[in-house]
């Protein structure tokens, strides 16, 4: 994501701060290369040189250069995702900023745009006021001014947000930039649209969006043909379609890749239901390269700041070892070596727990990404298949809920499945998968057969049958399916059973799905069978007992 205009100002401020005539030291000489890779736009790389001119001004105890550095990782991060990681480093750099009111100001302006990337309006609000109470010059604060506007339009304060938009403009200031007072002006425009005074915002918006164009200022286009589309999007729906394009359009040339995900799905808002469809395909493929990306830059951020720690303390070890040895000379030796035996025992030990610690963690969201993201995408995929005139609305309904369980899985809060509603949605999930081409037969599901398991237990069980039904739609090319569901004062027997090509079940190597449908199913104390249809086919034995 680039938010190059919200920072402009901020970071030409950090640039200029930086220069002085002093002797160039070595963690000198990596913040240069660092600035060069950030200003090329490697980022990562840049992230890695951040890091360590960082360490290096901490051991020189040049403790306002590391903040300068610190302050980048923090913009780093807010471009690639990371926002929680970024306050983490803007919380570090208050330790080391004192009074000093130019790294204050950048510190809370950068809070006040991770929390609204976050959707804390109010608390955006917050660090806007308090960056706004030590900006060094009218620009800086007309600038927060601005982005203020923008975070009362977000919580729908619209009246708040013009009243800003329009003491900006009136500001003489303001002329001295015109891609800023475009800017601001668009926001001005689009604020009264929202607060219905359609007929001066219209001309308004179109006439900064040739302004833009004339300027060559894409980034600022992008923001015109939203508002545009927005604007025409109830009265003029293939106007907005238009619009939506275009914002599409010029995204890929910026190469942002959040804007061509908002410019898809305000597509789809004005699109006729032909069209909906391919559109949805490309906003979740988008979605899903946008979310690994942002998962991996996370990643390579936490590792590189891991390593680099790593690596300090194995040379401060080392050192002290060092010392030690000297101090303790022939009588000591023994002991040291004891000592060292030790140390290397219980730090293997301690990689080993971490390493284990990492991989299950990795187990385990790799199997919530399988269950909610992928099932989740295939299975609204087979409603839309089956139901071609599905309401649209509907369809944006399900993408936004898939969206919010896959945000909510790195917080582990997904929901479980309301015992007493358990059984109805277990039918529609599997009555979903039947169509004129595919028939479900559902035998025995009631709410009485579920009443004694957990919530937990129960939405094991629906990811597990949601796998095989997945695997039936997509594998097996069974016309029949059948699920006869029984109850014992012990266990509940689910027997599934079709006619399609069947599975190898003497493979030693198992699909994920199948391997995570066995494991789940174990986990619960059960047992999870596989054999041939002797009619052709495939039939699976699941027993759960109670306890």
């Amino acid at each position: 994501m680039k938010i190059f205009h919200s920072l402009f100002f901020f970071l030409l401020v950090l640039l200029c701060s930086c220069q002085n005539t002093r002797e160039e030291t070595s963690a000198d000489k990596v913040y240069k290369k660092a600035e060069k890779l950030y200003d090329n736009s490697n980022y990562d790389q840049a992230f890695i040189y951040f890091y360590e001119a960082y360490q290096g001004y901490r051991s020189e105890k040049k403790y306002t250069d590391a903040a300068y550095s610190l302050i980048f990782l923090a913009i780093i991060q807010t471009e690639k995702g990371d926002f929680l990681g970024s306050n983490e480093n803007l919380s570090n750099v208050t330790h080391l900023a004192g009074k000093d009111e130019v790294l204050l100001t950048s510190v809370y302006n950068q809070f006040a745009i991770n929390h609204n990337f976050l959707k804390n309006n109010k608390e955006a609000i917050y660090w806007y006021h308090k960056a706004l109470s030590l900006s060094p010059d009218q620009y800086a604060e007309l600038s927060i001014k601005n982005n203020i506007g923008v975070s009362y339009l977000k919580m729908g304060n619209y009246t708040q947000a013009e009243s800003i938009f329009k003491e900006i403009s009136q500001n003489p200031a303001i002329r001295d930039s015109i891609n800023f007072r475009n800017r601001v002006s668009d926001n001005f425009a689009y604020a009264q649209f929202l607060s219905g005074k359609r007929n001066p915002a219209e001309r308004e918006m179109l006439d900064i969006l040739e302004s833009r164009k004339n300027q060559k200022d894409r980034f600022g286009m992008t923001a015109s043909l939203s508002h545009l589309a927005d604007y025409y999007g109830a009265a003029n729906p293939q106007k907005s379609y238009e619009f939506a394009t275009a914002m599409y359009n010029n995204a890929c040339k910026t190469g942002n890749s959040d804007d061509q995900l908002e410019a898809l799905k305000k597509m789809i808002n004005a699109s006729d239901g032909m069209n909906s469809k391919p559109l949805f395909h490309q906003y979740w493929k988008l979605s899903d390269s946008l979310e690994n990306v942002k998962n991996s830059s996370k990643n390579h951020f936490t590792s590189v700041i891991y390593e680099a720690e790593k690596n300090k303390a194995d040379i401060l070890a080392s050192q002290n070892k060092i010392l030690n040895q000297h101090i303790s000379i022939l009588s000591l030796v023994a002991f040291l070596g004891f000592g060292v035996i030790l140390f290397l025992k219980w730090r293997k030990a301690q990689t080993f727990q971490k390493e284990i610690a990492i991989k299950n963690t990795q187990i385990k969201y790799s199997k919530k990404v399988h269950d909610v993201v992928a099932n989740g995408l295939y299975h609204m995929m087979v409603g839309i298949e089956n139901n071609p005139d599905l309401n649209k609305q509907n369809v944006l309904s399900s993408i936004e809920k898939l969206y919010e369980d896959s945000r909510d899985i790195a917080r582990d809060d997904l929901d479980s499945i309301s015992p007493k509603d358990f059984s109805m949605r277990l039918y529609e999930m599997l009555a979903s998968y039947s169509s004129d081409n595919n028939r479900v037969l559902i035998i025995g599901n009631s709410p009485q057969m579920w009443s004694a398991l957990s919530s937990e237990m129960q939405l094991e069980i629906f990811y597990v049958l949601r796998e095989l039904m997945v695997n039936m739609k997509k594998h097996s090319f069974a016309k029949f399916a059948s699920l006869k569901f029984e109850k014992s004062d012990e266990n509940i027997h689910i027997r599934y059973t079709d006619n399609g090509i069947g599975m190898d079940i003497s493979g030693t190597i198992k699909k994920s799905g199948i391997q995570n449908m066995e494991n789940r199913i174990e986990n619960l104390g059960g047992k999870f069978n596989f054999e041939p249809n002797p009619n052709g086919g495939l039939t699976t034995d699941i027993l759960i007992p109670y306890n």
